[in-house]
């Protein structure tokens, strides 16, 4: 037929030459190189020789990964701690503005120190006293004694610091503390400001696994022992100069006839 005629039978040597070639021209799209002991032949085919063995694979892959790695690090390496440690944390006083306060008790060990409260807006707040020349004393300003008790506070996860009058007087803090640090418990104390001299003070006692403070509390503990943290420094120091310029201060110095400055006792 001339369908027949048209049509010619292609060797079977031709078949497999072509066959070997497709294959070498594959294996080099996907860069897998030759088998170990493959004999080339015509068009780049070849067949592998008797007990030939694929060479392993090439490193590139593996070395990319060896690349990738050198910039990991664990986060834990580089955080861990910084929760956990107080000392890049400012310490600072716990003030009671009407809200609950929450403070896990750890110590007993306080801090006495001689303070002023000031009412003007400049300079609101308690400021140590200056001793002897006292600016705020010689405007006849009493200085309290405080003891400054350190606290865990578990809502700021940080450890702050409590003023604690030395009056026994009701609804004072100082009456209402001292049987919770003497009872050796570990308590959260919850304490509200009633008024200015009327406190609010409950307790309950917590699980040692509350709260994982542990290492923060006996970091805090090792340096104020070592004498590294300075539970004063909670509240500021001021020069006389510097008081002296509180404008309300300043009145009151000027309408005394209290003069500033060395020597000058008014």
């Amino acid at each position: 037929m001339a369908y027949q005629s048209l049509a010619r039978r292609q060797p079977a040597a031709e078949i497999r030459g072509s066959a070997a070639t497709q294959t070498s021209h594959a294996a080099a799209l996907l860069s897998i190189p030759p088998a170990t002991g493959t004999k080339p032949g015509a068009g780049g085919g070849g067949r592998a020789t008797p007990g030939g063995s694929m060479p392993p694979r090439s490193a590139a892959p593996f070395q990319r990964k060896d690349n990738l790695m050198t910039n990991c690090v664990d986060l834990f390496d580089i955080w861990g701690a910084e929760k956990a440690l107080q000392r890049d944390k400012p310490l600072e006083a716990v003030r009671f503005n009407g809200q609950e306060v929450a403070g896990l008790l750890f110590t007993s060990t306080t801090v006495l120190a001689k303070l002023h409260y000031n009412d003007e807006p400049e300079a609101r707040g308690y400021v140590h006293c200056n001793s002897e020349g006292c600016v705020l004393c010689r405007l006849g300003r009493t200085a309290e004694e405080k003891a400054l008790l350190p606290v865990y506070l578990p809502v700021q996860d940080t450890i702050g610091v409590i003023a604690i009058s030395p009056t026994s007087r009701p609804g004072a803090l100082r009456p209402q503390l001292l049987p919770l640090l003497r009872s050796g418990k570990r308590l959260v104390v919850f304490i509200k400001k009633a008024d200015r001299m009327t406190f609010q003070v409950g307790s309950k006692e917590v699980d040692p696994t509350v709260y994982q403070c542990d290492r923060l509390i006996e970091d805090f503990e090792r340096r104020l022992e070592a004498g590294e943290i300075d539970l004063t420094s909670v509240y500021p120091r001021l020069s006389n100069d510097a008081l002296a310029k509180v404008p309300g201060i300043a009145t009151m110095l000027l309408l005394k006839g209290v003069k500033v400055g060395a020597g000058n006792q008014g």
